[in-house]
């Protein structure tokens, strides 16, 4: 969190909202190593957070809002397709790492993108426009897919001291393989 709040800022691309992710990152590290229940619940915790950090201005406001839920969702279902895709991927590889948050991060783009418009249009008067958030959003999660593969050099060695399983069985091992 810290990352995400001190240096996310100096990682913007100019004066656009484009910036990493390095919270996604880092529940990437889990969700490419953990088990399902542990990555859930690791996602709706950070997603949380990340809720609680987020201001949203409303229009015709002084006040600014916090909506607590479009982060979690989109940290669960980025989870959800980095879980799909993890057993067909080479784990222990960079470009791996990088390339699972930024798909991931993408998932959660447009769940957040859906969550957020719907919500302008029915409750509240936010300040959003529906085609920017898209595409900065998408190119913030080809950004994050980026330092995920530089951050991936000094998270993948931490996994195991975290207690993730890192040693998967081979393709070719077992029953089915003798066959």
């Amino acid at each position: 969190m810290g990352l995400e709040v001190g240096l996310k800022e100096a990682l913007r691309l100019r004066d656009l909202p484009i910036a990493p992710s390095f919270v996604f990152c880092c529940v990437t590290l889990v969700a490419m190593f953990a088990s399902p229940s542990v990555v859930r619940w690791t996602a709706i915790a950070v997603g949380l957070m990340m809720d609680l950090l987020s201001v949203l201005p409303v229009r015709d406001s002084l006040a600014d809002v916090r909506i607590v839920g479009p982060h979690m969702l989109g940290f669960v279902v980025g989870c959800e397709i980095i879980m799909l895709v993890r057993s067909s991927t080479i784990r222990r590889n960079p470009l791996t790492m990088g390339f699972l948050a930024g798909i991931g991060a993408m998932g959660g783009a447009v769940v957040m993108v859906c969550v957020f418009t719907l919500r302008a249009w029915v409750l509240d008067p936010l300040v959003w426009d529906l085609w920017f958030q898209t595409w900065t959003r998408t190119l913030s999660a080809l950004y994050t897919g980026i330092v995920g593969v530089v951050l991936a050099f000094g998270l993948l060695p931490l996994a195991p001291l975290l207690g993730m399983q890192t040693n998967f069985p081979s393709v070719g091992s077992g029953r089915a393989a003798r066959w």
